[in-house]
């Protein structure tokens, strides 16, 4: 007949049962997680609604600490027939582009084409 060792059976099932409240906790941490990276998608940290930025009109990588946007600088430096020619060149670049998001890139040239027709029509 056959010994059983019932310290064994027992440590294996409380082993067992630790185990599964483990995996249940990492569950629900993860389902915590992923409802917080949800929110972050629509919200900072400090869980205040943002505005997803302009990429084509103002993209906040273009702003300096003041405010200053880096077309008004480019402007200042080039003067009138140099910013023209530098708009006709970003058109050229961003209908050249061959990206995933081409309607970002078409709007971005459409941008510099108004940007253009601005200079000229002063």
């Amino acid at each position: 007949m056959k010994k059983i060792n019932m310290g064994t059976s027992f440590n294996t099932a409380m082993s067992e049962m630790a185990h599964l409240d483990a995996l249940a906790a990492e569950e629900e941490e993860f389902q915590r997680i992923e409802e917080r990276m949800n929110v972050i998608g629509q919200k900072g940290n400090d869980g205040l609604i943002y505005e997803k930025p302009d990429m084509v009109n103002s993209p906040p990588h273009y702003q300096s600490e003041t405010g200053i946007e880096c077309i008004a600088a480019i402007r200042a430096a080039l003067g009138k027939e140099g910013f023209i020619s530098y708009c006709r060149g970003n058109v050229q670049k961003y209908l050249w582009r061959d990206k995933n998001d081409r309607i970002e890139d078409w709007k971005k040239a459409q941008w510099y084409l108004n940007k253009m027709l601005e200079e000229v029509e002063k």
